[in-house]
């Protein structure tokens, strides 16, 4: 899944071919901000090159790993979009999953968790919720004595645990 059209047709020329691959692997134009993903139809790419308008991901899929690479600050420009991501993200990782992400301006994310941070046990905490007040996602940034020398390091660096 990619917000990306051009992305998914580079990957799927990529693998177009290649041996041991899953047999049923769906390339999925989707921005994670806006759709609900077991709700909302967005572009599937098909066999033949072309795209179809399909309900991104069954009621029944659940993922060990949700992985957001180089994007997850876009979805923090809003409270809506944050709010639209984590619900896709609770409602499709399995318990125990994990959320592994990355990126590339992570003043976006400190901004808005410095924002709306609490203090808490063990680290500041910021609850995000949808639009009834449920509770999406926990975020918890850690009081570690060693934190602040990694920070010191690697200016990019910071740690959050998210619960889901």
């Amino acid at each position: 899944m990619d917000i990306s059209q051009g992305s998914l047709e580079n990957f799927a020329e990529r693998i177009r071919g290649k041996p041991n691959l899953p047999p049923s692997v769906s390339l999925i134009h989707a921005d994670l901000g806006k759709l609900i993903l077991h709700k909302d139809e967005s572009e599937v790419l098909q066999e033949d090159g072309s795209w179809s308008q399909e309900i991104s991901l069954p009621e029944s899929i659940q993922c060990p790993v949700v992985s957001i690479q180089f994007s997850i600050h876009y979805l923090f420009k809003s409270l809506s979009s944050a709010q639209t991501l984590f619900s896709n993200i609770a409602f499709h990782l399995k318990p125990k999953g994990r959320l592994v992400f990355t990126t590339l301006d992570p003043r976006v994310l400190s901004s808005y968790f410095e924002g709306h941070a609490r203090s808490g046990r063990g680290g500041r905490k910021v609850d995000l919720r949808d639009g009834k007040g449920r509770l999406l996602c926990e975020l918890e940034m850690p009081n570690s004595s060693w934190l602040p020398y990694f920070i010191s390091l690697l200016p990019f660096f910071q740690l959050f645990y998210f619960y889901l």
